[in-house]
């Protein structure tokens, strides 16, 4: 039905017919051993480096898997894509890490990604796994040997994951522990909790536990689709037991429907609420969204779809002092049924700084609050096409300055073994306090030169840190579960009028899997 997602399970049909099916023992045995040469982040040479490894996968039932990885190295992980922060907040960065990523929906708790957060729901993740070997800065921490047990029994989704990290820099080694359980009611609707313990810059573990629970359905008024649902947190801190502002809480409802979709949502984040293993960019603040999507689908004038947004959003501290409020509108968002789509958008919004807020090493926007009009622009090409061309600008007003965002993608694929990508994301902001340009270019080649050999090159520049860098990765399968990986990792950073060497690493991994 038109107004199910893709991703609704609930709703899918259902396989019959397979038979005489065997695991065998379920076990995989996968060791792996690489060689680097180059330099590391402190410059000293990797010549003659090599290492070994070890990951063990069981399956215990077809619905409940066991992985053991042993010194485990993600040299085959993709480059994370540049950003530049003109926000106060710390940046969201997708978890990539393969291990890390298997069966991770396990781990989520309910009202993760809901419609309205800028960020995907990442202004409250309770547990976000990229606290768990790397740095702030993304540098990788070595892992001695992490576990972890997912999948379903009978009504109950469990997960439990402990890992432990070795000395890196001046971060001593660490142990990180999460737990989930969740309990299935009926077929979309659950009752969960979630414990976690560890941080990789304190000493102190900073644990954390709540409840989670999701009512749904999709037989509302006959076929309508609903969801409510809600959670709540607590952390501890040993350095303050008493303080206050330790919880957090979200609350949602949904109404996700073809042609009129209504979502709300509540988020209170308490001044305390630090989560070890968690990502919040923000405390201390009571956050709501009051959405409305409204479809129209004429069927003429080649015209698919006609999609109207009004997302609202409201932000205010502990004492109920406004900080933020934005009002996202698309009188305008059309697809057509050859897969084109425009869309602009008109976006008041309001912004109060408490203090002065340094967005440039020498610029600083002084304190105060700050209403800004705001408009938008796309146009993306269909994705069938050979040649795609994806276009977005964003005008306005910007503190008591201007801003102009410029984005601009072109992908081509002559042919189905490659893909060529070239985008650019430029930011022109002009403030009483001065002017300055910030701009991020990211090129891509991928090649498949069959089912087993494939070639993926990045390569990306960013005007905040001058670094250059290319990231290029080899991957040959020579049998299922049995891959060589050549990674090369070069970058060069623009000083005064030349460009000097950032860093240098060639990486050769092999794995090979003994199934059982």
């Amino acid at each position: 039905r038109q107004n199910m997602r893709l991703a609704q399970l609930t709703e899918a049909g259902v396989i019959t017919g397979l038979t005489n099916l065997k695991q065998g023992r379920g076990l995989d045995v996968r060791p792996y051993a690489l060689g680097r040469l180059g330099h590391d982040a402190s410059g000293a040479p990797l010549i003659g480096h090599g290492d070994v490894g070890l990951d063990v996968n069981k399956n215990f039932t077809p619905s409940l898997a066991g992985t053991l990885t042993i010194n485990t190295d993600f040299a085959e992980t993709d480059v994370d894509a540049r950003q530049v922060n003109l926000t106060r907040f710390s940046l969201f960065f997708p978890e990539k890490r393969t291990f890390f990523l298997q069966n991770a929906e396990i781990f989520q708790t309910t009202g993760q990604g809901q419609r309205g957060d800028q960020a995907r729901g990442s202004d409250l993740l309770p547990f976000h796994s990229r606290r768990i070997g790397l740095t702030s800065e993304r540098e990788p921490v070595p892992i001695i040997a992490g576990g972890k047990v997912t999948g379903r029994v009978g009504s109950w989704n469990v997960g439990v994951l402990d890992v432990q990290t070795n000395d890196f820099h001046q971060i001593s080694s660490r142990n990180f522990f999460v737990a989930r359980v969740a309990r299935n009611l009926g077929r979309q609707s659950l009752v969960g909790a979630l414990v976690t313990s560890g941080d990789p810059e304190a000493a102190d573990a900073r644990p954390l536990i709540g409840l989670d629970a999701r009512y749904a359905r999709s037989n509302l008024f006959g076929n309508r689709n609903f969801v409510a649902e809600g959670s709540v947190f607590r952390t501890f801190l040993d350095r303050a037991p008493g303080a206050g502002g330790l919880w957090a809480g979200t609350l949602r409802i949904d109404y996700p429907n073809d042609p009129l979709g209504i979502n709300i949502s509540f988020k209170d984040i308490g001044a305390n609420f630090t989560p070890g293993l968690g990502f919040v960019p923000r405390r201390g603040i009571r956050k709501g969204n009051y959405n409305i999507d409204y479809f129209q689908r004429p069927g003429k004038g080649g015209i698919r779809h006609q999609h109207w947004e009004l997302l609202t959003e409201t932000i205010h501290d502990s004492q109920g002092r406004l900080l933020n409020w934005r009002i996202f509108t698309a009188p305008v968002n059309i697809r057509t049924e050859s897969g084109e789509h425009i869309e602009w958008n008109y976006v008041p919004q309001y912004e109060f700084l408490d203090a002065p807020f340094r967005i440039r090493p020498n610029l600083v926007v002084p304190a105060g609050g700050y209403t800004m009009n705001r408009y938008r622009a796309e146009f993306n090409s269909a994705t069938k096409r050979r040649f795609i061309v994806d276009l977005t600008l964003q005008y306005g007003e910007f503190y008591d300055g201007t801003r102009v965002e410029t984005g601009v993608g072109i992908r081509y694929r002559p042919n189905v073994h490659v893909t060529l990508q070239l985008q650019l994301s430029r930011n022109d902001v002009d403030l009483p306090q001065g002017a300055f340009k910030t701009q991020i270019w990211q090129a891509r080649a991928d090649v498949g030169f069959s089912p087993n050999l494939n070639l993926s090159n990045t390569l990306q520049y960013d005007t905040d840190s001058r670094i250059a860098g290319l990231n290029s990765r080899v991957r040959w399968t020579i049998d299922p579960g049995n891959d060589l990986f050549v990674v090369v990792n070069l970058g060069v950073k623009h000083e005064l009028d030349r460009w000097e060497n950032a860093y240098d690493r060639v990486t050769a991994k092999v794995q090979y899997t003994f199934r059982f």
